[in-house]
């Protein structure tokens, strides 16, 4: 993954590190995946910049709510 699929920048690399991060949680965690599911939980990926602050949403499993863009 990654690198095979093209992706080259840190940025990309995070991101799709966040989204497998998340997948992984739903798998290895019956108890967390029931939550999702029940709609009492959700698993929300972001990434963030320390030199700005800037937090970007990349990934969510189970409702939230409405996302603003």
């Amino acid at each position: 993954m990654g690198r095979n699929e093209g992706l080259t920048t840190v940025d990309e690399l995070e991101a799709r590190h966040v989204k497998e991060t998340g997948s992984l949680l739903m798998q290895r965690s019956r108890i967390l995946a029931e939550k999702v599911e029940q709609g009492t939980c959700a698993i929300v990926g972001v990434t963030y910049k320390l030199t700005d602050g800037q937090v970007k949403l990349k990934d969510v499993i189970g409702d939230v709510g409405e996302v603003a863009g």
